[in-house]
């Protein structure tokens, strides 16, 4: 399997399953991601003064967590949550809804980062098990720290198309080691695995040599598929399991 075959039908589910539909003067964008419990999330997009959109999610995603009786008040999820908004620049208004303002050329990228703040928003859903102390991403975060990577965490890379990505930890090009950029993920199906190549082939086109595009996979909670490892093999995304530290060692 080619991974442009890969992007090729990523596209095309995308698009073939995102469903457009209007409230009035609001536009909806129910896409074909979904939350905790399988529903479609929904973008809204409103027109504002001077050709700027506004787009939200209309605070579904905080009212969801409530629902779930996540206690989204608490001192430890509240930091997460501003952190998170901040590093992505999402403003949260006093309604409980998470939006972005910009020029109407921006959309794409915008609601690229819109959406990915609302996946990593669902996954403080994860805090509320006693058995788990941090989110994943601060679990490798320290691991990377304790055992000096020596590279650099939470930052955005601009891939070809213009569009940002958030990235977790950045390691510097060596002698021996190309740089590599990382992202920790809880769950990986082959939906989140086809959005990874298409961030790894978008960010790559704005380098010179290559890179390592790694993706590091709680399988500990959420075991990888055999499809999944199948496209790997033939990607330039490296998948390495969380339980196989001497594959993750071997990038330091």
């Amino acid at each position: 399997m080619k991974s442009d075959k890969l992007l090729d039908d990523y596209l095309k589910w995308y698009k073939n399953n995102t469903i457009l539909s209007n409230i009035g003067e609001v536009a909806v964008l129910s896409t074909p991601h979904t939350n905790y419990i399988g529903d479609r999330i929904n973008l809204y997009v409103e027109n504002l003064a001077d050709n700027s959109i506004r787009i939200s999610d209309d605070g579904e995603t905080l009212n969801e967590l409530e629902m779930a009786s996540l206690d989204i008040t608490s001192e430890t999820r509240r930091v997460l949550l501003n952190n998170l908004l901040k590093f992505n620049g999402i403003s949260l208004s006093n309604e409980g809804v998470l939006y972005l303002e910009v020029p109407r050329s921006k959309f794409a990228p915008a609601k690229h980062k819109l959406l990915e703040v609302i996946l990593q928003t669902y996954d403080l859903l994860f805090t509320k098990r006693t058995t788990v102390k941090s989110l994943f991403l601060e679990e490798g975060l320290t691991y990377l720290k304790k055992h000096d990577f020596g590279g650099a965490a939470i930052v955005r890379k601009s891939g070809a198309s213009g569009i940002d990505y958030g990235i977790d930890y950045i390691l510097g090009g060596t002698s021996k080691r190309n740089e590599t950029l990382m992202k920790f993920v809880n769950h990986f199906t082959f939906d989140d695995f086809a959005k990874q190549d298409f961030i790894q082939r978008d960010i790559s086109k704005t380098y010179i040599d290559d890179i390592n595009y790694v993706v590091v996979v709680n399988d500990i909670e959420n075991k990888i598929s055999s499809k999944v490892k199948q496209a790997a093999e033939v990607s330039n995304v490296k998948v390495i399991e969380w339980s196989d530290k001497d594959h993750l060692m071997a990038y330091k």
